[in-house]
This record gives C-alpha cells, structure tokens and sequence, in this order.
C-alpha cells in the first residue's frame, strides 16, 4: 500500500510542522514527481519503486521547507555551493540539481541570477532527498569532503530549528 510508503519516508525526515499537504499519485511520462507549493500538493509518478518513491518524495517535500526557510538560511545554502563553485566540485546529489548546474554561467552566480537560485533549491531538496531518503547512488556523483559540509550544514542550520513546511 503506498501510503505506508509514505508514512515510512516520513519517518526518515526531522520534524515537520505546517498545514497538511495533499499527495496524490498519477503516471507521469518525463517526471518522477512535482510539487505544487501554493496549493500544497506533490504528485508522484504512480510507476515508482519503494527506494524511488522515498527519494522523490523528501525531494519535493523539501521544495516547501526551502520556502520558508527565510534569506539568511537559503544564503547561508548558496555561500555552501559557491565555496563548491570556487574548489571545482563536480556533480551532484541528483539529477535535477546536476542538469540546473550545468548550465550555470558564472555572471549568474555573481548576481544571484534566477538560475541560480533555482540551483540552489534543486541542490537542497536533492541534498535532503540524500540525506533522509537513503539508498542512493548519488554519493558517487559529488565527492565526499563536498557530501561531509552539505551534511553539517543540515545538521546544524536546519535539524535544530523546528522545520516549517
């Protein structure tokens, strides 16, 4: 039954308080899933796996905790992947952060351009999706002193504070 899968990904995560969101499950051709933040409402491609659904799911349950995080966090997140930027990281916790980083040009960096503010919350709910979802083989696509400061990061900006959704 799925929504014990749900239930079983919920457990993974710290704490969350917020309205309740709405998660429904649909086949999707070109997407996993999507997140609705207005409407407070993730869709999940129907034909995912357990590991797949877990992983997903933190990922676009992460995007609404990015929206109330507030400008201090969210640029404490970006001075995280500039110090990446400026040591040469390559890759990623995932695939929808590694496709927005690619395209980054420097002068989008500079001047906190759109798509590098959309990388940014890719790379978060990724690194989320990583961290709380388990099972992965994204450790392989971004080395580990990299993997090690996105993790202390959470563990001490955002696992302390009550987590808002």
């Amino acid at each position: 039954m799925r929504l014990d899968e749900v239930e079983a990904a919920f457990e993974r995560i710290p704490r969350l308080h917020g309205a309740p969101l709405r998660i429904c499950f649909r086949p999707l051709d070109k997407v996993e899933g999507g997140a609705d933040i207005p409407r407070r409402f993730i869709i999940l491609d129907s034909q995912l796996g357990r590991r797949g659904l877990r992983r997903v799911l933190i990922h676009e349950v992460f995007h609404f905790v990015w929206t109330r995080l507030g400008n201090p966090l969210r640029w404490s997140w970006e001075e995280i992947l500039r110090r990446e930027t400026r040591d040469k990281a390559r890759g990623e916790l995932g695939y929808s952060a590694e496709l927005r980083r690619v395209a980054l040009h420097q002068t989008e960096i500079a001047r906190r351009g759109r798509r590098w503010r959309e990388y940014a919350c890719e790379s978060f709910c990724d690194t989320a999706a990583f961290l709380y979802g388990g099972d992965s083989n994204a450790d392989r696509l971004l080395a580990a002193r990299f993997r090690a400061r996105r993790i202390e990061w959470f563990r001490n900006q955002l696992e302390p504070r009550r987590i808002g959704l």
